[in-house]
């Protein structure tokens, strides 16, 4: 089965909007009219994705960083999924990526 994310891969990210009140994140890409929409999204790590071409996309285990955070905010890190987009041009470890807490992804497209 192939992986829903990779026609993403080799696009470069063209915007980000995190709709804070709605807790919904939505990322668009250059070249294709599809982006990706996360909702349930309390919390985001961005080091710099916007005008990286992606390289990586996938879901991952998440971190200790989420967890403290997630006690500070009340939350419980087990409800919640994370996602991981890593761009080019990586010389450090964090560096050109975006690392996404959220419950549930979709594929959209502009018509």
């Amino acid at each position: 089965m192939k992986n829903i994310f990779e026609e993403f891969i080799g696009l470069k990210v063209h915007a980000m909007i995190h709709y804070y009140n709605q807790n919904k994140l939505s990322i668009s890409f250059e070249n294709t009219n599809k982006y990706l929409v996360f909702h349930d999204c309390p919390l985001v790590f961005d080091s710099g994705i916007i005008g990286k071409i992606v390289k990586n996309l996938n879901d991952y285990k998440g971190e200790m960083s989420f967890v403290i955070v997630f006690r500070e905010m009340n939350l419980d890190v087990d409800e919640y999924n994370f996602f991981l987009i890593k761009g080019d041009g990586e010389k450090e470890h964090f560096q050109n990526e975006i690392r996404i807490a959220y419950k549930t992804i979709e594929v959209e497209s502009i018509d």
